[in-house]
């Protein structure tokens, strides 16, 4: 290495020389150096000066001498170096011609790795690398390096690697592994890479050197895999300019990969593709760049050809994607393109995965990416290629999930779809799509406005509108999959939603052939009672109209044999027959095309034709027609007359057109002169019109007509029609020519070609009304010359009637009212003064209501299946285990205060102690369980989706525990209150009841409200105890995967075996992040516990009133109560129930809960129901019960029935209404094909049938259709008969006419049925028909046994008829006279309903037919007129139930027939006896008889419909009496009181009590403004007393509704209708409210006190009220405050029927008989009390204790107008009050309270009476105390409410809050609710 030494540099040579000096020992150790380098001069400590020293160090001989390392350590710690450079040191290297070998390299790099490790400005790889002088001399470095042994990348500072790892993160596993190894390299370094192909081939010397050759043969022979990686990151030369040398290089690189000379080469050539991406995309540059694109596109199949087309496209440089690829399969055959079309969809697959990973995890594209017009091509040609139905749909999908602008693309609005950058949809506009979802689920968006929306994003020229509703689109399709796991009501507005959008033509037709395809799948593949199954099925009746434009959507619907909807299948064949007609459907190369219309594929981007109108149909051709097309000689004959033809040469003309014009050549003239004259020439068409009547042949006229037709369906059906001026005025001309063909040859349009009114209808729905209102109106116009087609032909005036509605209602355009216009003048009629019709507007309504119906809500428990993971979820709970784990209920139940001797307390103690315990019992297995049952399957389905990325078993393990603790508990406490408050009670009465002992019925109500919260806690702790081990059992899984995966990978990411794919899309913070939840998800399972119970902490604990003065709670309806547990006590039966009601009434009844079937309470409702109703038909057949009403409570079959009427009158359920259907719909099958065998069985079905017709109208309607359809076959069995008529399926009447017709013919079947008939309903010992309901029947019975008087049959009913009553004769003679004056009543009837109807009628009208009633005698006695408004009510109501069946029905016409009789009724008695004829009777007399028969008639429906009684139709009838009564002016008439007490008669007697059915009618009447003002104004006082009767009856009511707790709801909604009437006689009749208020506020329920509040705020007219919280108000002074109040005359009569008026005026005169007049109120009081019970109900006492009071101070004011608080008057009261029972003493206080009123001197009074009861002593007794709770408690009613509030109350509360010694704020009630201080201040405020 000497040689090395001469090429050293001469100068900077100081160090060199200074260890020359002191020889070769002098740098052997750190000591020696250091002393050389100290005493080096300054100008030694240069880089070049280290540098050169080094190098001698490593040339010297022996270099083993020189300690290099130690030398650099002195160097890079001496105080003169410490600014060295050591990057200039390493450049002072490049020296020329130096070489270096690879054991002095290798102590030179250790040497420098010292310092680079310390110093990070010094890059030691530029030891080898970057730019240098000399490239032999860095070459020589290079090699070095390569050969370098023992040297990894870490130990080298800074490593810089070729390529990075994080490149091959997507690549196969043996490419990582690959790069992995390479990685370890030293040699993988970028700067020596970079080097190779910069320096060693930028030069084409350098290869045939040493160290050059050395350098390739270990790139090529060990590193060429990280040499062609790393070329991707080495900068090239600029423009690429590539030296020969690095082309030759580089080519016989990649070519040694590309022949596979190597076994890694396919590693290599797989790790080049992962890394480089973008190797297409430069490909396409460079071949575009040299001109080889046509080349690489001949290989059209080929993924790199679609590549670079694709890129060309996109590149927008002339390149048509679309025409290349028509160019290139045209040619193909059959088999060739189907492989195309596999290229295709395998292509378009890899660019979506890619698309799809890029979109998900943001990662890089391994491919160049489609653009959208790119996808949209591809896939439409795909699937014009593919044969398999089953790879369109995947592409489809595909592509459609991927890139969801496609769901709008093949629009105009393209090129706003193409502005966004990238497939992905920003997040906001997922969000908002959420919003609209939520808004529509949640019913705040209805499916109408939804679509609207939508077709507004569609036709937006906004890209976020438009990318929303492509996002709405991709939700629907995305989702599809989880339909199946949808609640009812969100799958079925799905449904509707994904139905419209295909319905309304809102998708381009690949995503609607999607969507169809989606559709038809679901009701395809899934089982008919599947949740997908009823998707598809709702989905097609929305597109069902339309079915007829995809012949092969309907072939493959006809061909499903799992679809059975009777209309889709009809909808299918019709579409199959039009195809058929139409020359069939095409087929797209075998596959079904559900997308295009018709099969049409018009074009590359087509648009979606628009439907056809139900409303039109062209007929075929003539079965026997063989027509043909004439000649080339013979049409230019014809074509040639047609030509020249004139009226002037028409006779000859017509001869030539005879002579060549055959038969056969018909149709093919008949096309010609529609399409090509007609259709273009508006003003020949009289001509050619003409020429058809002149040739006279029916057949050429007919085929005519009918090619009008066809011209007429196509044309209106097309899109271009409605958006082509040109198209739309040939439709016009067609119209015009119609009409001339028919109309004005006074031929009809036949509905089977075009029905005016659909047609307009469907118009109007889907926006088409500018194509149809023209054509309509140029057909009608040709009825101007017609005979028969002109007004007022009913047809066309119908028509008229529909075009003014839309003309007025549906805001058209000018242009479309003026066609109206016209066409109204030509018809020579006034638009202005014709009625619209309703038509529209009726369809509105009703789709409006559908929707309404179809709205829904939560899921219900019911819906899922209990066996969780596939076990049972747990065994019944032991009664006798819970128990024993329950605390001593001794030491924690709470008993009355100590009261009699010790061995009464003790047993009143046992008494609770027993009966709580037997309610516990009673209840906590079945709470418990289900508690559990719901609070594991909620708590499973929770944890397992929050904590399915948590791979920690115990936080998923304590989420749950304390969840489902949680959960269980507070299930179970809001579930047992109400049951066990009623058990508790009723088994302390009964405990009582069996020893005989006693307790009042309020120590009984404190005892039960203060122990309940004990025992319900009770329960909620056993719920919790047991629900942790439950919880476990059910989780056991979830735990055990957690902990093996934890165990096999402590280090790795846990991911759930259900994670969805989609769960990272979602938006934060719901999304699942890998690693669990974060610490605010977390606590919300955590804290679980504390913020249930922390929402729960308002709850008002249950409290009690004892001696003490503890109040009784209100009774709180728990929402979550379940209805199947049980209590002793049964519910009370709402009074005059239907006989059937009585069945549902025991059925409900309480009973312990089991399963006495076998059928599991988790089954779903529908299929539950339907095995149940299957169990107990199959119970019934074999029972000896003999009906339902005989049913035992522990039988079977009663428990069945209760389980399926549970299931049926749950109305939450968000899919009752279609379970009843389907339920509905087994019956009507059961009952068709397996008729009931006894009596038994069809009560059953008849009950539950009847009990699921009280679902909703939809399936009263479809009942009554089948029954109408099947009658022939239920009258078959006499069972079926007798049951639907005993439940008002069936009208007795009905079936008495169908028998006796059948009689009448003599049919043995109908003799049969009608003993059948008797046997049941008339010969028995319980009765339910009348005889006079089988009267026809008995008529022909008679007829027949006269003419075969030994008839077996017949003579056996006759000796059955005879014994129970009913002679011979007088069956007959009811034969012919009674039946035939029936009919004319019925006539007459009819008669008059038709001229009400009329608009005509006039009082001149109904005066002749009144005249000519009465003259025809008709109705000329008492039995006559009660026979007719029988009959005429009878035929009302069926009216109104016709009406309301019909699907068309209307409110008019329901109640045209009602209207009619009510005001024939008045008009009689207005007429009455003013002509002969006429019963001679007083009007009023008159109207009474009519209206107690009206009363007869209204129980006689009640008791035979029971809860099917209709009251909509009397309520009408007797207010539209009232209406014309006061039409009539009556009330200006002598006899208007008798009237007045008539109307106040029958109201009573149609009161709730009687008939609680019409209750809400009643109510109505009572408040019918006529009724109110003609008793109140009339000035007669029998009428006010009358209505004072009536308002008291109104105000009770309610109380009896409050006691059935199930019937609250309806109080409330009756208290709602009070609340009105109230406020109507506050405000217009105030003075007969005060007179009364005695009266009425003795009859308002205790548990409204705003309706007492309304009756004392009332006051007279010209009394003011001054604010009685005025500063230094003092209202004694007010002159109101002297007059005495005017009461009703019989205010004191209460007094005098119980015989206490001469003992009161006998206490208020001596003080000695005081006692025993309190001794008798006592008794009188403890006697009401005793015989009513009831809290709710108005007091009986009350009404005593307010007459008492008023007395009282009426003497009191009459003696002197001063108070005297110790006068006789004052004592008594106070007596009272401290005598009475706690109850009665508060209804003392309330009646003292009740005169607080206005003011006037009884309110004076009553405030000084209060306040001396109150007194202002500082010492208080316990009695006084009490006393002053009282008066808190009645003042908080009357104050601390919404208004009105009593004045008189507002003073006494001012009066006792200002005043200091009454101590008012002090009061008990103030201290322990400070808060109540504060409302009633505010409230009394606000007076």
């Amino acid at each position: 290495m000497t040689s090395q030494l001469w090429k050293l540099p001469d100068r900077d040579r100081l160090i060199i020389d200074a260890f020359k000096r002191r020889g070769p020992r002098s740098a052997s150790n750190t000591r020696e150096i250091n002393e050389v380098v100290s005493n080096l001069p300054p100008s030694a400590s240069s880089a070049t000066e280290v540098a050169h020293a080094i190098l001698y160090m490593l040339f010297s001989q022996p270099s083993q001498h020189y300690d290099l390392n130690e030398f650099v350590t002195a160097v890079k710690s001496a105080h003169r170096f410490r600014q060295l450079n050591w990057n200039s040191v390493v450049q002072s290297f490049d020296v020329p011609d130096l070489r270096l070998h690879v054991d002095e390299f290798t102590r030179l790099f250790h040497a420098l790795c010292r310092v680079a490790s310390d110093n990070q400005d010094f890059d030691i790889q530029t030891l080898w690398g970057g730019q240098w002088t000399h490239p032999r001399t860095q070459l020589s470095f290079l090699r070095s390096f390569f050969e370098m042994n023992n040297v990894t990348p870490s130990q080298v500072p800074g490593f810089q690697p070729a390529f990075q790892a994080s490149e091959f993160e997507k690549a196969p596993k043996d490419v990582r592994e690959r790069v992995d190894a390479e990685l370890d390299a030293h040699q993988c370094n970028f700067y020596a890479m970079k080097a190779v192909f910069d320096v060693l081939l930028s030069s084409d010397t350098f290869p045939e050197e040493d160290d050059a050759s050395s350098v390739l043969d270990a790139i090529v022979q060990h590193h060429l895999f990280s040499f062609l990686l790393g070329l991707t990151h080495i900068t090239t030369p600029t423009n690429n300019n590539w030296t020969p040398s690095q082309e030759k290089v580089l080519d016989s690189c990649f070519r040694i990969y590309l022949e596979g000379q190597r076994p890694e080469s396919d590693l290599a050539l797989k790790a080049l593709f992962h890394q480089d991406r973008d190797m297409t995309e430069r490909i396409a540059e460079k071949a575009q760049q040299l001109g080889w694109t046509d080349f690489l596109l001949q290989s059209y199949h080929t993924p790199l050809a679609l590549d670079i087309a694709c890129w060309l496209s996109n590149q927008q440089l002339g390149f048509d994607l679309e025409q290349w690829l028509s160019r290139a399969i045209e040619p193909l055959s059959r088999a060739d393109r189907a492989l195309v079309g596999n290229t295709l969809w395998k292509f378009l697959r890899i660019k979506a995965d890619d698309e799809y990973r890029f979109q998900k995890e943001q990662a890089i594209y391994q491919s160049i990416p489609l653009s959208l017009p790119a996808v949209f091509v591809l896939l439409w040609k795909a699937q014009d290629l593919l044969e398999d139905r089953e790879q369109v749909k995947a592409a489809q999908c595909t592509c459609l999930t991927t890139y969801p602008r496609l769901m709008n693309y093949g629009t105009e609005f393209d090129p706003v779809l193409e502005k966004p950058k990238g497939h992905k949809l920003a997040p906001e506009t997922d969000l908002r799509m959420s919003e609209l979802f939520g808004q529509m689920y949640r019913s705040e968006l209805s499916i109408r406005d939804m679509i609207n929306e939508m077709r507004r994003y569609k036709t937006s020229h906004d890209s976020q509108l438009q990318d929303l509703f492509c996002c709405i689109v991709h939700g629907l399709f995305d989702e599809y999959v989880c339909y199946g796991e949808y609640p009812e009501e969100a799958l079925e507005k799905t449904a509707l939603l994904f139905g419209s959008i295909v319905k309304f033509r809102l998708l381009p037709p690949i995503p609607q052939e999607y969507g169809l395809t989606l559709i038809v799948d679901a009701v395809k593949d899934q089982p008919a009672d599947s949740p997908m199954h009823r998707f598809g099925i709702e989905a097609l009746l929305q597109v069902g109209d339309q079915l007829g434009e995809w012949p092969d959507v309907c072939t493959a619907l006809a061909q499903l044999p799992t679809l059975q909807h009777p209309e889709i299948m009809q909808r299918a064949r019709e579409g199959m027959a039009d195809a058929q007609l139409r020359g069939g459907g095409p087929e797209r190369n075998g596959h079904e095309d559900y997308g295009q219309p018709n099969g049409s594929t018009d074009g590359l981007v087509l648009e979606a034709n628009a439907r056809g109108f139900r409303g039109l149909h062209a007929d075929q051709p003539a079965a026997d027609a063989n027509y043909k097309d004439p000649d080339q000689k013979s049409q230019e004959k014809i074509l040639f007359v047609i030509n020249n033809l004139s009226k002037e040469n028409m006779d000859s003309k017509l001869g030539d057109l005879s002579d060549v014009l055959k038969p056969e050549h018909y149709q093919w003239f008949a096309a010609y002169l529609v399409e090509q004259r007609a259709r273009l020439e508006l003003n020949n068409q009289e001509l050619y019109n003409t020429v058809l009547l002149r040739l006279g042949d029916p057949a050429l006229s007919n085929e005519v007509l009918r090619e009008t037709y066809v011209s007429v369906v196509k044309i209106i059906s097309a899109r271009s029609t409605l958006e082509s001026q040109v198209e739309r005025t040939h439709l016009k001309n067609l119209g015009a020519w119609l009409g001339s063909l028919t109309l004005a040859q006074d031929k009809p349009i036949k509905h089977r070609n075009i029905y005016f009114m659909d047609l307009l209808l469907e118009g109007f729905e889907s926006q088409r009304l500018p194509i149809v209102i023209p054509f309509t109106c140029k057909v009608l116009v040709q009825g101007k010359d017609s005979v028969v087609f002109k007004p007022p032909n009913p047809w066309l005036m119908e028509i008229l009637g529909v075009l003014l509605e839309l003309y007025q209602f549906a805001d058209l355009k000018l242009a479309l009212k003026f066609e109206i216009e016209v066409l109204c003048k030509d018809l020579s009629l006034d638009h202005k003064k014709l009625d619209p019709a309703h038509f529209i507007r009726e369809y509105q309504d009703q789709q409006r209501a559908e929707q309404m119906t179809n709205a829904s809500v939560i899921d219900g428990i019911d819906e899922y299946d209990l066996a969780l993971r596939g076990g049972r979820l747990r065994e019944t709970f032991s009664v006798a285990e819970i128990m024993q784990s329950l605390p001593d209920l001794e030491t924690v139940l709470r008993y009355p205060p100590p009261s009699g001797s010790q061995q009464e307390q003790a047993h009143v103690r046992n008494i609770i102690n027993k009966a709580v315990q037997r309610a516990i019992e009673e209840i906590i297995a079945p709470v418990v369980e289900r508690s559990i049952t719901i609070a594991s399957l909620s708590t499973s389905q929770l944890v397992s989706k929050d904590y399915l990325v948590e791979g920690s078993a115990d936080r998923f393990s304590s989420a749950a525990r304390e969840m489902v603790k949680s959960l269980a508990g507070s299930l179970a406490l809001v579930t047992c209150k109400e049951p066990l408050r009623m058990s508790i009670q009723n088994y302390i009465r009964q405990n009582l009841e069996e020893i005989g002992g006693a307790m009042a019925e309020g120590q009984i109500l404190m005892t039960v409200n203060d122990n309940l919260d004990v025992a319900a806690s009770l329960i909620k702790d056993a719920a919790e105890l047991r629900a942790v081990p439950e919880m476990d059992q059910v989780i056991s899984t979830d735990l055990e995967d957690r902990r093996r995966f934890m165990a096999e990978n402590p280090d790795g990411e846990f991911f759930g075996q259900t994670l969805n794919r989609w769960s990272t899309w979602i938006p934060a913070p719901y999304k699942m992040i890998p690693g669990g939840l974060n610490d605010a998800q977390r606590a919300v399972y955590e804290e679980f516990e504390r913020r249930v119970h922390g929402m729960n902490a308002g709850h008002v604990q249950n409290a009690s009133t004892d001696s003490t003065g503890r109040q009784l709670p209100d009774v709180l309806n728990e929402a979550l109560a379940m209805p199947n547990l049980s209590t002793p006590a049964g519910q009370p039966a709402l009074p005059h129930q239907s006989p059937m009601t009585q069945h549902e009434s025991r059925a409900n009844s309480t009973m312990p809960q089991q399963r006495m079937n076998g059928i599991p309470d988790s089954m779903p409702p529908a299929e539950r129901l339907s095995l149940l109703i299957d169990e107990v038909t199959k119970a019934t057949r074999a029972s000896a019960v003999s009906g339902l009403k005989y049913l035992n409570r522990d039988d079977p079959i009663f428990h069945d029935i209760r389980q399926i009427l549970m299931l049926i009158n749950t109305p939450s359920h968000p899919a009752i209404d279609l379970i009843a259907r389907q339920i509905a719909d087994k019956i009507t099958s059961t009952l068709f094909r397996q008729p009931p065998q006894s009596s038994m069985e069809a009560e059953l079905l008849a009950f539950l049938l009847n009990k699921l017709c009280l679902v909703s109208e939809a399936i009263v309607r479809e009942v009554n259709r089948w029954i109408s359809a099947h009658e022939d076959v239920l009258l078959g069995n006499g069972f079926t008969v007798a049951a639907f008529i005993s439940v008002g399926l069936m009208e007795a009447n009905h079936v008495d006419n169908v028998i006796a017709n059948a009689i009448r013919e003599q049919s043995e079947g109908g003799l049969r049925l009608l003993r059948d008939l008797m046997d049941q309903t008339l010969f028995n010992d319980e009765p339910t028909a009348l005889r006079a309901d089988f009267v026809n029947s008995i008529v022909a019975l008679y007829a027949w046994l006269k003419e075969v008087p030994d008839h077996p049959v017949a003579s056996e009913l006759s000796d059955k008829l005879k014994f129970h009553g009913v002679p011979e004769f007088a069956v007959v003679a009811l034969n012919d006279k009674a039946q035939a004056k029936e009919d004319q009543m019925r006539y007459v009837f009819k008669e008059w309903a038709s001229l009400f109807e009329n608009s005509a009628f006039n009082e001149a009208t109904h005066t002749g037919f009144l005249r000519d009633l009465h003259s025809s005698q008709l109705i000329n006695s008492a039995d006559d007129l009660v026979t007719f408004l029988r009959l005429s009510i009878d035929d009302a109501v069926a009216q109104y139930e016709i009406e309301a069946q019909s699907f068309r029905g209307s409110i008019a016409a329901a109640f045209s027939k009602t209207d009619a009789l009510a005001l024939l009724v008045i008009l009689l008695v207005k007429y009455q006896g003013e002509e002969n004829g006429a019963v001679k009777l007083s009007k009023a007399a008159y109207l009474e008889s009519i209206l107690l028969l009206v009363v007869l008639v209204v129980h006689n429906h009640q008791e035979l419909r029971g809860v099917n009684f209709n009251q909509r139709v009397f309520t009408r009838l007797f207010g539209s009496m009232l209406h014309n009564y006061a039409e009539a002016r009556f009330q200006n008439s002598p006899e208007h009181v008798p009237f007045m007490l008539v109307f106040s008669n029958t109201m009573k007697a149609l009161q709730p009590s009687l008939i609680p059915a019409f209750v809400f009618g009643w109510t109505t009447l009572v408040s019918h403004r006529v009724l109110v003002e003609g008793m109140l104004r009339s000035g007669d006082p029998e009428c006010a007393l009358q209505y004072r009767d009536l308002a008291g009856l109104m105000l009770e009511y309610p109380a009896y509704l409050i006691e059935h707790s199930r019937l609250r709801q309806t109080a409330d909604f009756l208290m709602r209708g009070i609340y009105k009437n109230l406020f109507v006689l506050q405000n217009d009749f105030p003075d007969f409210v005060c007179e009364n208020h005695a009266y009425f506020c003795a009859r308002a329920t205790t548990t409204e006190p705003t309706v007492r509040n309304l009756i004392l705020s009332a006051r007279p007219f010209g009394v003011s009220e001054a604010n009685p919280l005025t500063p230094n108000l003092r209202v004694e002074r007010l002159e109101d405050m002297k007059k005495a109040p005017n009461l009703s005359t019989d205010i004191t009569r209460p007094l005098e029927v119980q015989g206490l008026s001469t003992v009161l005026a006998q206490a208020l005169r001596k003080s000695s008989e005081q006692d025993g007049f309190v001794k008798r109120i006592i008794e009188f009081v403890s006697r009401q009390e005793e015989n009513h019970p009831s809290t709710n109900k108005p007091a009986h006492d009350l009404e005593l204790l307010e007459s008492l009071v008023i007395a009282i101070c009426q003497d009191a004011l009459s003696n002197t107008s001063k108070f005297d608080s110790n006068g006789l008057h004052v004592q008594l009261i106070t007596k009272l009050l401290y005598a009475l029972e706690y109850r009665q003493k508060y209804l003392l206080v309330t009646s003292i309270f009740d005169q607080l009123r206005y003011p006037n001197s009884h309110t004076e009074y009553f405030c000084k009476v209060i306040l001396n009861i109150w007194s202002t002593n500082t010492h208080v007794s316990d009695e006084q105390a009490y006393l002053r709770e009282l008066i808190i408690r009645v003042l908080r009613e009357r104050i601390d409410l919404l208004k009105p509030t009593p004045w008189g109350a507002v003073v006494v509360f001012k009066e006792l809050k200002e005043n200091n010694s009454y101590g008012f704020w002090d009061s008990q009630p103030f201290v322990d609710e400070p808060e109540l201080r504060q409302r009633l201040v505010v409230a009394a405020r606000a007076h």
